[in-house]
């Protein structure tokens, strides 16, 4: 059985390098690529992966920072836990190895692999609190989803989309609940769901949703965070 903090190593050498200046070579090798090229406007950032890690390569699809900050949140979790959006499951993952109390469900309308995600699971000894569902998370309603502390909404990036998942689960979020969104940054429909959002529901921002392009640059990237009044 793996310990807590072994899982979030894993977790964030597992997370996303798209954005990240050669995160797993030397220094020495860095140094002479910073010379040849440049950055190219990417972070400096290093990811330490190594075979012992049980979670493939990339399998997250956070940044680093995006994860930790998650996993965090998730950890706290005292009610329920619904994520919008898992395609392969990275942060489904996430969520289940950061929380093995409380209900956690997962609502995606076409996953790549649930078969896989549950053998990471339950290779790791997490996942026995997590619902996998597909389905409709727009305008569908599911029983086994009940109150909720934490909305993790990743899915439909458009802002149609995007809005009625605010609006279908609204209501299921316990007062001081947590609502984070994934990519919540300029010219994505999330940021402009959100504005719109905000105009007739009375909640409190923890990270602003006023997020520009270049928002790997933030301390929580591109996460927007707020609270239910």
């Amino acid at each position: 059985m793996y310990k807590p903090t072994e899982i979030l190593d894993f977790l964030t050498a597992a997370s996303r390098g798209k954005h990240l200046f050669a995160p797993r070579k030397p220094e020495w090798i860095r140094g002479v690529i910073r010379l040849i090229r440049g950055t190219r406007n990417r972070i400096d950032y290093r990811l330490t992966y190594t075979t012992a890690n049980p979670i493939p390569k990339e399998f997250i699809r956070l940044e680093p920072w995006e994860t930790q900050y998650l996993y965090m949140l998730a950890s706290r979790s005292r009610v329920g836990i619904l994520e919008i959006g898992r395609l392969k499951g990275g942060s489904t993952l996430l969520l289940g190895a950061a929380n093995r109390e409380v209900p956690i469900h997962s609502i995606d309308v076409a996953p790549k692999n649930d078969d896989y995600l549950r053998s990471i699971m339950d290779n790791l000894g997490v996942g026995h609190n997590v619902e996998l569902i597909v389905g409709d998370s727009q305008t569908a309603k599911y029983n086994s989803v009940g109150q909720l502390d934490l909305l993790f909404i990743d899915g439909d990036h458009s802002r149609e989309g995007c809005l009625n998942d605010l609006q279908n689960w609204w209501d299921s979020v316990v007062p001081g609940g947590h609502i984070v969104l994934h990519d919540c940054y300029f010219g994505n429909g999330v940021q402009d769901a959100v504005l719109e959002f905000v105009r007739s529901h009375d909640v409190r921002f923890v990270t602003s949703p006023y997020i520009v392009k270049e928002h790997r640059r933030y301390p929580n990237g591109s996460l927007c965070h707020m609270t239910k009044s």
